[in-house]
């Protein structure tokens, strides 16, 4: 499985073996190395905008096709005191939501099936030189290299925040439209040293709030969510599905669960 995996991504694998001595493995993947990797967390650069529109007002519009990302990202809203939201898995569904016109700000995962993200915002922005509206929209996604921003920006997104995504930060760029203030409630969101032990719990206990069923339900989402993006990279590998697995492997990488190993909660 090794070899094909480093041969699908372009490299070459090898081993030197010295009888009595060991044998030494050996991989080369051409990757490009960038110049700097993009840190900022808004295309807004900093600036200082308050939101006036009030929390339980606001009409939120999210686009994931993670199902413990959905349910995360979920818990969030709750907790910065947004009641109206929907969360839909695909770009198809965002297009159909959003031409029902009840929404102020739409959450874009960049990555979802039948329509990615960007292709979603530039049809929006398309339809919008008809009605003369112009809908919130901030990207969520797991490219920060170089370029990445401006992609976002190019396509017309207002906005951008890289995964694993910082509540902290999330906060701060909704608080441009949303007045979240009172009615947020406080999220622990310290980064801990790396534990001894492969799991840390300590963070995702702290999110539920004392809810084990919550904890509970996170931890089987994540397993199962797991399992099947493992068993779709392995299939993938056989077919020498380059695109598949690629796609799985990023979805595996930016689940939530993922960062409480570290201590840290994003989704």
């Amino acid at each position: 499985m090794v070899h094909l995996l480093v041969e699908s991504a372009g490299g070459k694998l090898g081993v030197e073996s010295t009888v009595n001595k060991g044998s030494v493995f050996w991989t080369v993947i051409p990757f490009e190395i960038a110049e700097s990797i993009e840190q900022t967390k808004s295309i807004n650069n900093g600036s200082v905008l308050l939101g006036t529109l009030a929390p339980g007002q606001a009409r939120v519009l999210i686009a994931e096709d993670h199902s413990l990302n959905q349910l995360f990202i979920g818990k969030v809203m709750h907790k910065f005191g947004i009641k109206h939201f929907m969360i839909v898995d695909n770009g198809i569904k965002v297009l159909e939501k959003y031409k029902e016109g009840v929404w102020d700000i739409i959450l874009m995962d960049c990555h979802m099936p039948e329509m990615n993200g960007y292709a979603v915002t530039q049809k929006i922005r398309e339809l919008e030189k008809g009605t003369g509206g112009h809908i919130k929209i901030v990207a969520m996604t797991a490219d920060a290299m170089q370029g990445d921003r401006e992609k976002c920006i190019d396509c017309g997104m207002d906005d951008y925040i890289s995964k694993p995504v910082d509540i902290d930060m999330l906060r701060d760029i909704l608080a441009q439209w949303i007045r979240l203030g009172d009615d947020a409630e406080p999220i622990n969101n310290k980064t801990i040293e790396l534990p001894e032990h492969p799991a840390d719990l300590h963070q995702l206990r702290s999110f539920a709030e004392g809810d084990r069923d919550a904890e509970h339900k996170f931890i089987k989402l994540f397993i199962q969510q797991s399992d099947s993006i493992l068993a779709l990279v392995t299939e993938a590998v056989k077919k020498e599905d380059a695109h598949v697995w690629k796609e799985a492997i990023h979805k595996l990488s930016h689940t939530s669960c993922r960062d409480w190993y570290m201590g840290v909660p994003h989704f």
